[in-house]
């Protein structure tokens, strides 16, 4: 792996607080049990908040006020607070505004996206969603690290990505930083402690054989590249991991019915 000292050090990179660690831990369990949950969250009252707060917003209400942290967990489902109370305490970590190429409203579309089909891939495979789902949020993770860190030189990344589309997103930021997103993210991790299988997800994602890993890896950089097109052609390396086109089709049909939700709370996650 590629020295990062020479722009990241332990010592600058954001901490993540006992309590966050602690929820981020507990949420994105499979078993997670919401009388152990609910407390945990409303430990952090900001978090208690605006999870309460999205699940009154105009998206999400269907009947009536949800006037307490039970209530709004039950409205959202566990699928959607897993993804909204880890994004909200990722978010809350960095500060991106002083990087203007920086679109985090796109950012966090494209996580969500990807977090929940990897969670229903997994599920389809037989495996644990909550993890799938969890690499797939965090997979690009080191893009929101270095736009925080470094917002001059993402700045001048992200205008020449949009210059050449086609240009490789971690060869430009090696070009400027000596290190690539998915390097620096996978340092964030390991930092914060996270599962070492996460970390390796988050570090393998710019890996050429990527695509073909038969675990976790392989999952969520199909689901990324499957959900930077829309969900329109399925990736081949899905078929060749054993799931039949007529499933595949269903995941896919799911997460374009979840593509306005989506944008909502990615929107929502932006506007802060």
């Amino acid at each position: 792996m590629r020295e990062t000292s020479t722009v990241l050090d332990s010592a600058s990179l954001p901490s993540l607080p006992y309590v966050s660690h602690d929820i981020l831990l507990e949420v994105n369990t499979e078993e997670a049990d919401i009388n152990v949950l609910a407390p945990k969250l409303g430990r952090d009252p900001a978090l208690a908040a605006r999870i309460v707060s999205t699940a009154n917003s105009a998206f999400f209400m269907s009947q009536g006020d949800v006037r307490s942290l039970d209530e709004a967990i039950m409205r959202l489902g566990m699928n959607r607070l897993r993804v909204l109370a880890t994004s909200i305490l990722l978010r809350n970590q960095f500060d991106s505004s002083r990087c203007p190429g920086f679109q985090a409203a796109r950012y966090w579309l494209h996580a969500i996206a990807t977090a929940n089909a990897s969670g229903r891939l997994a599920r389809a495979s037989g495996l644990d969603p909550a993890p799938a789902q969890l690499g797939g949020l965090l997979h690009s993770i080191g893009v929101l690290l270095l736009a925080h860190s470094f917002p001059t030189e993402m700045t001048a990344v992200f205008s020449a990505r949009r210059r050449d589309a086609h240009s490789s997103m971690a060869a430009l930021i090696r070009e400027h930083l000596e290190v690539d997103h998915h390097e620096a993210g996978a340092m964030l991790l390991r930092e914060w402690e996270l599962p070492v299988t996460l970390c390796a997800v988050v570090e393998g994602m710019g890996s050429p054989a990527a695509h073909d890993d038969p675990g976790l890896l392989g999952l969520v950089r199909c689901a990324a590249d499957w959900a930077a097109a829309d969900f329109e052609e399925i990736p081949a390396a899905l078929l060749n991991r054993g799931l039949s086109g007529a499933t595949l089709d269903t995941v896919a049909r799911a997460c374009l019915m979840e593509q306005e939700e989506t944008t909502a709370m990615a929107r929502l996650l932006a506007a802060d």
